[in-house]
């Protein structure tokens, strides 16, 4: 029987095909052994880097980075508005807020804590966490605007634009969208640092109001983002007025801050004034 197995002399010459000749010598088995050996000992004596090791960005870099990326999708949310922000905030800050009971002073200095610690829990704590926003309910004159604006303020102040808007005037941007505007809005809005809504539940919503104030609120909890309703009603009467699907998300992304002390601008109203204290 012819035997078919090949023949691994030690000194058997190897050959290998190479473009343009018919074939070429690479040599016997023992220089090819004796080859591997040698780059394997230079291989040893002169070992290959370690690629470095990727550094973990510190907290200062991750939220200059945030701040970042809140300012470019306020500039786009322009863009596609294809005018300046409309905003309805007052020119307030937590320092001018004079509480006027204790349930007022706690309510400031959770407003406050919101304001300066969003970028740290955004950079810092999971979406979960972070997209968690403050429902302001309750009776007019409490000064639910006027901690809204502080908390407007106190993120402008940081470089980081929120957007602060009446129900109305949210309401009124998407009726004149056209498609492309529409979708580039609720992307924008669903990355700028914070969404300020005033006068929620005001009226009910017609199913159009009601899909495009969730398409936000959805965007802005899958990036984790938080938002602030401002409402005159009680937190269960707002969800009757929003709907049910609308009802899910306030109890998903908000905490309800009752706002239920006395009306402050009473004692600064006309009616309880002499003119002599005025003019």
């Amino acid at each position: 029987m012819k035997n078919n197995m090949t023949n691994t002399s030690p000194n058997r010459s190897f050959t290998r095909a190479v473009a343009g000749t018919t074939f070429c010598t690479i040599g016997t088995l023992t220089d090819i052994i004796e080859l591997a050996e040698k780059m394997k000992a230079l291989a040893k004596e002169n070992p290959q880097p370690k690629a470095p090791e990727k550094r973990q960005p510190s907290f200062e870099e991750q939220a200059n980075e945030r701040r970042y990326l809140f300012s470019v999708a306020f500039t786009r949310f322009a863009d596609a508005l294809q005018t300046d922000v409309p905003t309805c905030a007052e020119e307030h800050s937590f320092n001018d807020y004079a509480p006027t009971c204790t349930e007022a002073a706690r309510v400031l200095r959770l407003c406050r804590r919101f304001a300066e610690g969003l970028v740290s829990r955004v950079v810092t704590q999971p979406k979960e966490r972070s997209r968690l926003g403050i429902a302001l309910c309750g009776r007019t004159g409490t000064g639910k605007t006027h901690l809204a604006s502080s908390i407007y303020f106190t993120l402008k102040a940081e470089g980081i634009e929120p957007v602060y808007m009446r129900a109305s005037t949210f309401f009124a941007l998407f009726r004149g969208a056209t498609g492309v505007s529409e979708v580039k809005m609720i992307r924008q809005l669903g990355r700028v640092s914070c969404l300020i809504l005033d006068e929620i539940g005001r009226s009910a919503l017609t199913p159009f109001e009601a899909n495009k104030l969730q398409e936000v609120l959805d965007a802005r909890a899958r990036n984790g983002y938080p938002s602030i309703l401002i409402t005159n009603l009680q937190i269960d009467k707002l969800k009757d007025v929003l709907g049910s699907a609308l009802a899910s998300r306030i109890d998903q992304l908000f905490f309800p801050i009752a706002c239920m002390w006395s009306d402050y601008r009473v004692k600064e109203s006309a009616a309880n004034l002499k003119p002599e204290e005025v003019f």
